[in-house]
Formats: C-alpha cells, structure tokens, sequence
C-alpha cells in the first residue's frame, strides 16, 4: 500500500512539472515541445486514474492552451471543459496554483475568440495575484490578457465573440487555399466555409480575407507570423 501511495505521489509530482515545462516552452515559442510535454502529463494522468483528483486540473487546461495555439479549437475546447470538470468544486487552494490555473484558462479563451469568460478568468488571476507578490510570471501573463482583452474590445464594452465555426475558419485564412479546399480540409461544403468567413469579416468589421487576417492577428487570434 505504501509503494502505490508512493507511485502515485511521484506520478502527481511528474505531471505538475510537465506541465510547467509546457507553459515554459510555450513562453519560449517552442510549440512543438510544449505539446510534447503537455501531451506527455495528460497521458499520464489518463493512464495513472489521476483524474479524480481536483490538482490535475491544470494539466487539461494547459494541453487545452496549446491546442488553441496550434488553432485546433474544438480540441482546445473540449480539454478546457474537461479541466473544469476535473477541478470542479475547488476552492480556497494554493495561491499560486490558483492564479496559474486562472491565467492559463484565460490565455486559451482569448486565443478560441471567447473574450466573455477570459476575462471572468482574468479577473480571478488578478484577484489572486494580490496575494502573491513577486510572481513576475504570472504578472506578465496577466498584462498580455489584459491588453489584448482591451484590442478586442476596441473601445468597446463588449468585445467581439467568435463562434467555434468561425475560429476555424480564421485559422485557415492566412494560407493560400481556396474556400473549396478550405471546406475539404473541415468537411463542409464551399458554400457553408463563405458563409462563415462572410460572418467573420462582419464582426471583425473587415472587407476581405486579408484584412480579416491582419485583424485576428492584432487580437491574438493567429500567429505574427506568416504560415
């Protein structure tokens, strides 16, 4: 009994760290290794039967990060809402892993384009960061949500919702492929790819594709750089 107790706590201990790396790696711009360690700590956490403890939840929600970089977006959000299922009922925590917990939820919400509870999870990471000073990494991670929850609202009260079609969509702008092949890529007819990419460029308050593009990438939704 106490060798399984044993395995288990350095299993919890192994996943914790991994996923630590992953965020690391994703500060780097190392997507690649991020999802390797993220992807790694999941696994674990599946095959150890570590999910009934309410701690794993951060491993979802940063494997749910890296999916959202990667613009899988049901996937990322489909791991999000695995996380807070694994970490329902948890409150009054560590600090620290509350604050990290929040600002990484965040992080994933503001790259799937659901700006409403970004910032409900902004406003929590704020809230207990007050009570960790000195966490200069979770202080930075909060000013990049906070400004870029300030690009997308533009002045606005609101910001601008993105449905999961249309993130989709945006995610497919930046390449050279047409709607029809861009529909063959999501299974949906041409058609349906310009009536979501019309209702793209609406809310962006954009004219053409380019354009739709240079937006997404000015509120976080898309990589700076070109793919």
């Amino acid at each position: 009994e106490a060798a399984r107790e044993a395995v288990k706590v350095s299993a919890i201990i192994q996943v914790i760290a991994q996923a630590q790396l992953a965020l690391e790696a994703l500060d780097s711009g190392d997507l690649d290794r991020a999802d390797e360690y993220a992807s790694r700590a999941r696994d674990v956490v599946e095959r150890s039967g570590l999910r009934i403890l309410r701690i794993m939840s951060l491993v979802y929600v940063v494997l749910g990060l890296v999916r959202a970089q990667q613009g899988r977006v049901d996937d990322s959000m489909a791991l999000l809402e695995s996380g807070a299922k694994v970490g329902e009922g948890m409150v009054d925590f560590i600090p620290w892993y509350e604050g990290e917990l929040a600002a990484t939820r965040c992080r994933a919400y503001l790259r799937t384009g659901q700006f409403d509870p970004a910032t409900e999870q902004l406003r929590k990471a704020e809230s207990v960061l007050e009570s960790i000073p000195g966490a200069t990494r979770l202080e930075g991670w909060i000013d990049d949500a906070r400004d870029q929850l300030e690009r997308a609202r533009g002045g606005s009260s609101s910001p601008v919702n993105l449905t999961p079609a249309e993130l989709r969509a945006l995610q497919y702008l930046p390449s050279h492929h047409s709607f029809r092949a861009i529909g063959e890529q999501l299974y949906l007819s041409q058609n349906t790819v310009k009536t979501q990419a019309n209702s793209l460029y609406r809310k962006l308050g954009v004219n053409s594709r380019a354009e739709a593009v240079m937006e997404g990438r000015r509120l976080g939704l898309l990589d700076d750089e070109v793919e």
